[in-house]
């Protein structure tokens, strides 16, 4: 039988699952609001996509930044040390973001039909 905590944050993998949660929280509230109607790849939707990862990624940085260095009492130097693995995590999004953002666009933006 599973054994699941009493809390999500628990363990560090409970904290990480809620801060990227918070994160594509973050990101798809922000895009839902500021991404413009219309072509898929104009330069504002770009800049605007760009913007909410870019948004979303410095929230999951400082996340774990807190996590790692208060939380798990690992101390600031240590926390520090994985800043630039997380600024590469979230290149990494960015990147495959605006490569699969205009794919995604055409399929959520059809409308539902029964099959």
């Amino acid at each position: 039988m599973l054994s699941l905590p009493l809390s999500l944050l628990d363990a560090p993998g409970g904290v990480t699952l809620v801060i990227k949660g918070l994160e594509g929280l973050l990101v798809g509230l922000l895009g839902a609001r500021w991404l413009p109607q219309g072509p898929q790849r104009t330069p504002v939707r770009v800049a605007v996509l760009t913007g909410t990862v870019i948004i979303g990624g410095a929230e999951m940085i400082g996340g774990c930044f807190v996590t790692e260095a208060y939380l798990l009492h690992l101390g600031i130097g240590a926390a520090a040390s994985e800043v630039p693995g997380n600024i590469a995590q979230g290149l990494g999004r960015l990147i495959v973001a605006l490569a699969i953002a205009p794919a995604l666009g055409r399929v959520v933006s059809r409308p539902l039909t029964p099959g």
